[in-house]
């Protein structure tokens, strides 16, 4: 299955290249209005109150977005599709599922931030019009939108920080006939990531929900063809709906990759892999494994030569392929920049929840400021997550693999058995499957490990939470095979905070 991403970029692409041709390199025409000359209509399109905006001059394009892509038509509005003087051209440029519209001047900015450059779409005015309204870019996270400039309290209230007006498009339109489209150079079909079906009523009215987690793949991207890791997301992607998993998120417990090269390769497979889940509207957090960091050299053994302790926090390649704005549920980071140590936040099942990442065998003032952050947050669900916790018998251990700092026994004494609201903590680097339950300090916990364990199944750990019945039902399995791991086992007895 193709990821929202990629069947979203072959169709723009496709679309860049006989826009080009029918319009990009038109000569400009003699002087005219602005407001006159800006007579065609354009569409914006909103993905989600999350995503991204997509504008369009071509209806065709429209549609398919909202057909195939899951957006949704916002506004008409004016452009013009021809070059015309006293308009500037606007360029489209696209990341990651994410879009912008830009002026010439802007485009180096954006194409500096890695941002691919898809020609120009439509000439809007630069400076406002007495015709015009300002169409103003807004950020949240990693997505942008362009929204006319009354719209932008509604969107700011809702966390969005405005960046300005980019131009100025027709507030009406003279010309409702659509322009000549160009004919489309063949574009292949894509496969849309099916979109969940509407769930009557309240989602959370029954508190169950589903989270994933992913084990170590790092086997999974030694090798650009290799899609274990893209099928894996694919089938959650599928099978996210509430009629089905009703999955909130997935959580991925290191050594994503295994060890890092000159030109990063496995890094750019690992980001395909995890972007399936960016494109299916799936939110995800990630831990940092001792195989992410630069403590680890070719083949996966310790680097030689270099002081260990060191090179395990050095996470720059990391944070570079995985910065925080890749993770929408980001609530807060103990160092700006890093994933490392952070907190994410969301509401699933009726009830308040935050994931901590926390680096591997974490030093001591990254565990004060987990306390705090903990401390901070009385009213949530907390599930812990660091690459490791767990031994292959199950054990809390009380070493820090030596060339760390503190051990998961340090973390279990002072995060986990002085706080009620610790619910879960899931780790992986060693064992297979283990799974246990404790009662520290008189509160029940569920503690998981997930390691990678061959080269063909896509193991998943699915964990489902019935936050009234106070459940948890797990399984480790493959999700892309018939074949099952574990069968599901349910624990009882816990008590979720409302």
């Amino acid at each position: 299955m193709k990821n929202y991403r990629a069947t979203m970029a072959a169709l723009i692409c496709g679309l860049a290249v006989s826009t080009a041709a029918a319009y990009g390199v038109s000569a400009p025409a003699m002087a005219a209005d602005p407001c006159s000359a800006m007579d065609d209509p354009f569409h914006v399109l909103q993905h989600g109150s999350g995503g991204t905006t997509l504008v369009t001059p071509w209806t065709s394009e429209a549609n398919q977005a909202v057909q195939a892509y899951g957006y949704s038509a916002d506004v008409t509005l004016a452009a013009s599709t021809r070059s015309v003087s006293g308009l500037t051209p606007i360029h489209r440029l696209y990341q990651s599922g994410d879009f912008v519209h830009v002026k010439d001047s802007e485009v180096s900015t954006w194409t500096n931030r890695g941002y691919r450059d898809e020609g120009v779409k439509f000439w809007a005015a630069a400076t406002p019009q007495s015709c015009s309204v300002g169409m103003h870019t807004l950020a949240k996270g990693k997505y942008h939108k362009q929204l006319r400039a009354t719209d932008v309290g509604k969107w700011t209230a809702l966390g969005w920080t405005d960046l300005g007006t980019s131009f100025n498009a027709g507030a009406s339109v003279s010309n409702m006939d659509e322009p000549p489209a160009p004919a489309p150079e063949p574009v292949p079909a894509p496969e849309p990531v099916p979109a969940p079906q509407p769930n009557p009523g309240d989602p959370d009215a029954d508190g169950v929900f589903t989270i994933a987690v992913l084990p170590d793949v790092q086997g999974e991207v030694l090798k650009p063809s290799t899609t274990r890791l893209d099928q894996r997301n694919a089938w959650l992607v599928a099978h996210k709906g509430p009629e089905d998993l009703d999955l909130r998120a997935v959580l991925q417990v290191g050594d994503l990759t295994d060890w890092d090269t000159p030109d990063h390769q496995q890094y750019v497979t690992a980001q395909r892999g995890m972007s399936v889940l960016d494109g299916g509207g799936i939110p995800w957090v990630g831990a940092i494994g001792n195989h992410d960091s630069q403590a680890t050299g070719v083949g996966g053994s310790a680097r030689p030569g270099i002081d260990t302790n060191a090179a395990l926090r050095d996470t720059t390649v990391y944070n570079r392929f995985f910065p925080p704005s890749t993770f929408d549920l980001l609530g807060g980071a103990e160092t700006p920049g890093k994933e490392d140590n952070s907190y994410h936040t969301f509401s699933a099942g009726g009830a308040n929840w935050m994931v901590i990442s926390l680096e591997l065998w974490p030093r001591t003032d990254k565990v004060a400021w987990a306390k705090r952050v903990i401390s901070d947050h009385p009213q949530h669900n907390v599930i812990l997550l660091t690459h490791h916790y767990l031994d292959p018998s199950g054990s809390i251990p009380s070493s820090n693999g030596g060339y760390g700092d503190n051990s998961p026994r340090y973390m279990h004494d002072q995060l986990v058995t002085p706080n009620p609201n610790v619910k879960m903590v899931f780790s992986g680097h060693t064992g297979l499957d283990q799974a246990r339950t404790d009662s520290p300090g008189g509160h029940k916990v569920v503690s998981m490990a997930q390691n990678h364990d061959n080269t063909t199944d896509t193991l998943t750990r699915l964990v489902t939470i019935d936050v009234n019945k106070g459940t948890i039902t797990h399984t480790y399995r493959s999700v892309t095979t018939s074949r099952v791991q574990t069968p599901a086992s349910t624990l009882t007895g816990f008590t979720f905070k409302k």
